[in-house]
């Protein structure tokens, strides 16, 4: 049985679609939370990527349009099988658009807070909050982040976006168990609820035949949660040597 969802606290159409025409917020530079002496360093949601409506693909806005008004599932898929193409870019305009929106959004907090969360991170961050270990920088001074709070953010945020969602190297291993279990349960708690994926993973078959990648890093249950939704490849040579 799924935890109880709640309700999205402001139309996403509504939402995003008054935003898109409104420039980009610009960059905010990283924090750093004072805690007993030490510091612990939070970064921004914001890192140094070009965002802005004039930034989107026409076919990709397009999608987004789609996805606003219903047309189109969620979640969003973004991948492309290199680094570079604007797919955390793109991510990152619909949430500067969406969450500029929310009475509820401020930059000032640790980027899971804020609707962002790093794939590779995931199973540290809720490692962290589960032994009280997970701060977040407020006008008051740092506050603890429990995995309740977390969960929390993770069914009540008008969009979510996990980011770089990506096959491990040969030198690193192969993902473990929690990130199968996290990210299932972000899938499920936020099943046809606005949410994007960023990624490398081909979610498709292979050419001649074969098993997809999505399948084979994950299983089928993951896979079909994915290709179910909106699935966008972004083509082209890296951005970062332009």
């Amino acid at each position: 049985m799924h935890p109880t969802r709640d309700p999205d606290p402001v139309p996403l159409s509504a939402a995003i679609a008054s935003s898109l025409n409104r420039a980009s917020t610009p960059d905010l530079p990283p924090l750093a939370c004072k805690l007993d002496g030490r510091s612990y360093p939070v970064r921004s949601v914001r890192p140094n990527h070009p965002r802005g409506r004039e930034g989107l693909l026409p076919e990709l806005l397009t999608v987004v349009r789609e996805l606003t008004k219903g047309i189109r599932p969620w979640p969003l898929y973004l991948w492309s099988p290199g680094p570079g193409t604007g797919k955390t870019s793109a991510a990152l305009t619909l949430l500067d658009h969406y969450g500029s929106s929310h009475s509820g959004y401020s930059p000032d907090v640790s980027e899971f807070m804020n609707y962002f969360a790093d794939f590779a991170a995931l199973p540290d961050v809720f490692r962290s909050a589960d032994k009280g270990r997970h701060y977040r920088s407020t006008p008051h001074g740092c506050v603890t982040v429990w995995a309740s709070d977390l969960w929390s953010v993770v069914r009540r945020a008008p969009i979510f976006v996990l980011d770089d969602m990506r096959k491990p190297s040969d030198r690193e291993q192969r993902l473990g168990d929690d990130h199968y279990g996290l990210f299932k349960r972000i899938l499920d708690d936020r099943v046809a609820r606005p949410l994007v994926i960023t990624s490398n993973v081909d979610p498709w078959d292979p050419p001649g035949g074969g098993v997809p990648e999505l399948v084979r890093l994950f299983d089928d249950r993951i896979a079909d949660r994915i290709v179910c939704g909106t699935v966008f490849e972004l083509t082209g040579q890296s951005r970062r040597h332009g």
